[in-house]
């Protein structure tokens, strides 16, 4: 079954290589990686101009230099619809859980959760 993160505490920049349960973390300074992280304090609409110009539908929250959440652009179509204002910080429009899995975790097993 996949994990559920709920405000884990992992420090910026550093990615989980291979099995999250093994807990392998390898730091990643590279400026690619770098640019998937956001501060929960920024705004909603800067959020969406940083995926546009990156390129990607998926940013890390960071919390005080830690891992917080993560943020889709979905997060962001749902604070659209509610009329939440694109001047809001991003950590107000955060899911309060979010499910990852891992690649070992069983196809069947992931659909059903």
């Amino acid at each position: 079954m996949g994990a559920v993160i709920t405000q884990k505490r992992i420090p910026a920049g550093e990615i989980w290589v291979g099995n999250p349960a093994k807990k392998n973390i390898e730091t990643m300074n590279n400026d690619r990686i770098k640019e998937l992280f956001i501060d929960g304090k920024v705004a909603i609409i800067a959020a969406l101009q940083q995926m546009d110009s990156i390129k990607r539908k998926l940013l890390i929250v960071t919390k005080e230099g830690k891992y917080y959440s993560l943020l889709s652009i979905g997060d962001i179509q749902r604070a659209i619809i509610a009329n939440i204002s694109t001047a809001t910080s991003v950590e107000h429009i955060l899911r309060h859980e979010v499910k990852v899995a891992s690649v070992t975790d069983d196809k069947e097993e992931i659909k059903n959760n």
